[in-house]
């Protein structure tokens, strides 16, 4: 398997996009019923599942032989640069919401108190408001994040486990404990607990990457395997083995781009998906907001309806802006900030930072 897992980052930007694209399906995009036109986006509210298995991947690409021996040293440094990756923008994205709160109530103007829950502010804060609920406030996509960060404070123990056990007998236990996890959710698993999602989705990557130490993966035939699984999934979906079978899928499409040169690999190193990838992360967490202010502007400014081509041409123009806005976000905050932060955490351990060039943008 090569250092630079690219196919992954691909895979990432589309599957931030696709997310994005069911959100404004929603608002303020609802007259333009992209889903019609584009079933891909009805799974769209599924599409999360795909990040916590290129994170459990990508983690345990990076960081798996770090717990071979736990200590308090390498859990904390582990812990720490975990947070310099994900924490400062989702933490800037949750202040913008709360300003723009405490401005539409000041301006007596309409806003959502279930999202905008000042009761529920600090749990938001501390990244566990889905450990408990759908974790749907302020920053509603931040619920994603809130339960990968649960997956962080668990992997140490999960990958101390998974090494001692050995490379077959640990790929044993990640199929069992998944399948399990996913037979408890049974038929409403996407609409189950957020952690049960995570942890299922971080275990299926998890074991993705066990199963890229035997030869024979090498060797699949990804793309009719693909097939096959979309063809069981037109048969399955609203069944209670509709969510397996569609994990089965998204983790068949991560094992192939972890492996270059096969046809699925191929499609997600094109150079702009991999650099909505690389942006991804931003994209994830601005959409929201820019949901919720431009988006009501936007509703507030252009009468949707009146002419198909306009709509077409004024929705194009929002979503590129979007991207446009994440673009910035990523150069002048994200990747500043991180850098930043990671500067400061490494002496300090003093230790090589160890992650290959293209796979630190690879992470949910």
């Amino acid at each position: 398997m090569k250092q630079r897992l690219d196919g992954l980052t691909g895979l990432r930007g589309i599957t931030a996009f696709s997310v994005v694209i069911f959100h404004f399906n929603i608002m303020p995009l609802s007259s333009m019923e992209v889903a019609t036109w584009l079933p891909f986006f009805k799974f769209g509210n599924t599409a999360v599942d795909i990040f916590f298995i290129i994170s459990g991947f990508i983690i345990s690409f990076v960081h798996l032989n770090d717990f071979k021996n736990l200590s308090s040293r390498g859990i904390g440094r582990f812990i720490l640069l975990r947070l310099a990756r994900i924490y400062p923008l989702y933490v800037l994205t949750v202040i913008f919401m709360v300003g723009m709160t405490a401005g539409a109530i000041m301006l007596h103007l309409p806003y959502n108190p279930k999202i905008a829950d000042f009761g529920r502010l600090l749990d938001c804060l501390l990244m566990t408001q889905a450990w408990h609920s759908d974790g749907m406030v302020w920053n509603y996509p931040g619920w994603s994040l809130s339960a990968e960060w649960f997956e962080y404070l668990i992997f140490p123990l999960i990958a101390s486990g998974v090494v001692g056990l050995g490379k077959k007998q640990g790929a044993f236990v990640l199929v069992v404990a998944a399948g399990a996890l996913i037979a408890y959710g049974g038929l409403n698993y996407f609409e189950s607990m957020p952690l049960i999602r995570s942890t299922a989705g971080f275990l299926l990557g998890m074991l993705c990457f066990q199963l890229t130490y035997l030869n024979l993966v090498k060797s699949i035939p990804f793309v009719p395997i693909a097939l096959l699984a979309i063809a069981i999934l037109t048969f399955t979906w609203g069944t209670i083995a509709g969510p397996l079978t569609l994990l089965m899928f998204y983790s068949i499409i991560v094992l192939a781009c972890a492996y270059p040169g096969n046809r699925i690999e191929r499609t997600f190193v094109y150079k702009p998906f991999e650099y909505l990838g690389q942006i991804s992360y931003s994209l994830y967490l601005i959409h929201a907001p820019i949901q919720m202010v431009l988006g009501r502007i936007l509703l507030q400014r252009w009468q949707f309806g009146q002419s198909k081509i306009a709509d077409i041409i004024v929705s194009g123009a929002f979503i590129f802006v979007t991207v446009l806005l994440a673009h910035l976000v990523y150069r002048w905050f994200e990747l500043p900030t991180r850098r930043w932060l990671r500067s400061r955490i490494l002496p300090y351990y003093q230790l090589e930072e160890g992650a290959p060039p293209g796979v630190t943008s690879a992470k949910t």
